[in-house]
């Protein structure tokens, strides 16, 4: 049982969402591609892959692809692989497909890892090893990717009972292997997502603390002047401006947290 082709459904759209551009951010990009930036030389190649320059240019694209992908940009791992399934802008080769694939998946990028689960299902550019198919595509359902839940529906279909309980012994080698040394893409935005807020949540002890010091300062310069009613109303503001401001961020903060779970 064959697998279809992931590459055609999403690679396009992919690459879409990766580029956004006027005359002035073109050149820009192209200035900071030239000087050796990772992310700029992806945008070009996306910039000429989608041709909107007005002619499409997969060449130019995939060099541009290589360029960034050789400096370990994920996201242009996965396009470079892409190119080389596809044959756009370089000769088609399954092999040099799966490397690149690897490389891009292997640094968490959930399209790159259900890429690489359909070349092993297909025995595409690489020996045929459901058993492998099945952990790397595993590895990109853990990123709510409903792609790779449809996919793996489908691994499992195929593997008898012996190799699924292999795949699961694999599955959670190489899950602690890959967790243990660097996050995913995913878990990465989360962690920072999970810092702000935890910097956020101290808004309300600190405004607590900058209120009560403020009223002590007032009182001792006062002294016996002091009047503690006005005292305590300028506290009580301080405090009440740090809640609301720790309250407004944490409220933003998991909304983005939630976006980026949900995507």
């Amino acid at each position: 049982m064959r697998m279809g082709n992931m590459i055609p459904k999403f690679f396009g759209r992919l690459i879409k969402r990766d580029v956004t551009t006027s005359d002035e951010q073109v050149r820009t990009y192209r200035k900071a591609a030239e000087q050796g930036d990772a992310g700029s030389q992806r945008f070009l190649g996306s910039y000429f892959s989608l041709g909107l320059d007005g002619r499409q240019d997969h060449a130019e694209a995939a060099k541009w692809y290589r360029k960034a992908a050789e400096q370990g940009d994920a996201k242009a791992q996965f396009f470079l692989a892409g190119c080389y399934e596809s044959g756009n802008g370089v000769q088609q080769n399954g092999t040099e497909a799966v490397k690149w694939y690897q490389k891009a998946a292997a640094q968490g990028n959930v399209e790159a890892q259900c890429c690489l689960g359909m070349c092993y299902a297909n025995g595409d550019g690489v020996s045929e090893d459901v058993v492998e198919a099945y952990m790397w595509i595993k590895l990109a359902q853990e990123q709510d990717e409903e792609r790779a839940s449809k996919a793996l529906d489908l691994v499992r279909s195929l593997l008898t009972l012996e190799q699924l309980l292999e795949t699961e012994t694999r599955y959670a080698e190489f899950r602690k292997l890959h967790h243990s040394g660097h996050q995913t893409e995913k878990d990465q935005r989360i962690s920072k997502i999970d810092s702000e807020a935890a910097i956020s949540s101290t808004a309300a002890p600190a405004g607590e603390q900058r209120a009560k010091t403020l009223g002590e300062r007032i009182a001792e310069r006062l002294g016996d002047t002091a009047d503690e009613a006005q005292v305590k109303s300028i506290a009580d503001k301080i405090r009440k401006e740090f809640e609301e401001k720790g309250a407004a961020a944490l409220a933003r903060i998991k909304t983005r947290r939630a976006n980026v779970q949900k995507f």
